[in-house]
């Protein structure tokens, strides 16, 4: 097992890499930034994923509702925001303590970063639990998946740090992070159309990833 857990983490450590590179970041302050943000998305995966379970136990199983009104709630209303949330309050953290944000775009290039940190805790947790048979597949969607979703308000961050935005942005990205994210993880517990419509969603959100940050990199080179 301790194999696959070296494994699943170097591929962690590989998109971290990869998306430093896509956003151009150079500066040694920065290098730093992102393994802080890194390290403590990885303790905030396990974190949010305990606080969610036992609200779930305490509250949700006990509530006498339906399998769907469960996950409804389950999902839109404590895992997505809990695990958006917690990435977010580490990448504020990180922006506050370093000298990280200087453009807006370094603002998504912090909540990439801390989201691939939280994947991959939470990928471990699962490779723990369900083997790495089941798993595997996270090492794509858990990933990306998570970076997708705190893109939105990783922007928000940025351009409220460098460009005087409106604090309320922060609120807006967030919300819609964690709807996003809600809504993927619901759409999971159906039959394989669910499955399928998951699969999908996760395909288009890591589209929208990519070309939003080679559509922001052409805009800075611009100026």
């Amino acid at each position: 097992m301790s194999v696959y857990v070296i494994i699943f983490f170097l591929v962690s450590v590989f998109w971290v890499f990869f998306f430093d590179k896509i956003f151009s970041s150079s500066s040694n302050t920065k290098k730093l930034s992102i393994w802080l943000a890194f390290w403590g998305g990885v303790l905030s995966g396990p974190i949010a994923g305990t606080i969610s379970y036992t609200i779930q136990k305490n509250f949700l199983e006990s509530g006498g509702l339906s399998d769907y009104v469960s996950d409804f709630l389950l999902y839109f209303f404590i895992v997505g925001p809990i695990e958006e949330f917690s990435k977010f309050l580490i990448a504020i953290i990180v922006t506050l303590k370093t000298q990280m944000i200087q453009r807006y775009v370094d603002g998504m290039l912090l909540a990439v970063i801390v989201a691939i940190g939280f994947a991959a805790g939470e990928n471990i947790l699962y490779l723990i639990k369900f083997g790495p048979e089941l798993t595997w597949l996270r090492l794509i969607l858990g990933n990306l998946g998570h970076a997708a979703y705190a893109i939105f308000w990783g922007y928000a961050i940025g351009v409220v740090f460098t460009q005087a935005a409106p604090g309320s942005l922060l609120v807006i990205g967030l919300l819609l992070s964690s709807f996003l994210h809600g809504a993927y993880d619901y759409f999971l517990t159906f039959n394989l159309t669910g499955l399928i419509i998951a699969l999908t969603f996760s395909l288009v959100m890591f589209v929208f990833l990519f070309w939003f940050i080679r559509f922001e990199n052409k805009q800075l080179k611009k100026k």
